[in-house]
């Protein structure tokens, strides 16, 4: 009887450190179309103490998201979960697809959990895509040929 609340415990508590980031991730895309990059930025970084808000890569992140103003881009109109990844729940790695008028940017966020809480471990975004999409959607398009 000990082992099946233990068991059900895990699966109640769980849900709610998943949560953490997903919650970071969603505040990002608001301050990214209130076109607060970089807002957005220094949120995503303050969940991890080892890397602070102005170190040289942050800042540098800071001044490319930058550039994702309306002027060049467009509108940010939605963004789309395309894949989440979790290894052993410590470390996660999802990937939006964000929908600007202008054209897609894939965001990826890594999330590291070395104990009770996740915190931002790793954050990069592309706009030029289109050569990852064709090689995934080869990769589908020979898996259903099998």
């Amino acid at each position: 009887m000990k082992h099946i609340i233990m068991i059900s415990l895990l699966f109640i508590v769980q849900p709610s450190f998943a949560v953490d980031y997903k919650k970071d991730i969603d505040i990002f895309f608001k301050l990214l179309e209130k076109e607060q990059h970089e807002k957005a930025i220094e949120h995503l970084y303050t969940s991890n103490e080892w890397i602070g808000k102005h170190s040289d890569q942050v800042e540098q992140l800071k001044k490319q998201v930058s550039l994702l103003e309306e002027s060049y881009v467009g509108k940010l109109r939605k963004s789309i979960l395309i894949g989440e990844h979790t290894f052993k729940g410590v470390y996660t790695h999802i990937t939006y697809l964000a929908v600007y008028d202008r054209q897609p940017i894939k965001f990826e966020f890594q999330y590291y959990k070395p104990q009770k809480e996740w915190r931002i471990q790793g954050f990069s975004f592309d706009a030029d895509i289109d050569d990852q999409f064709e090689e995934a959607a080869n990769i589908i398009d020979i898996k259903e040929s099998l």
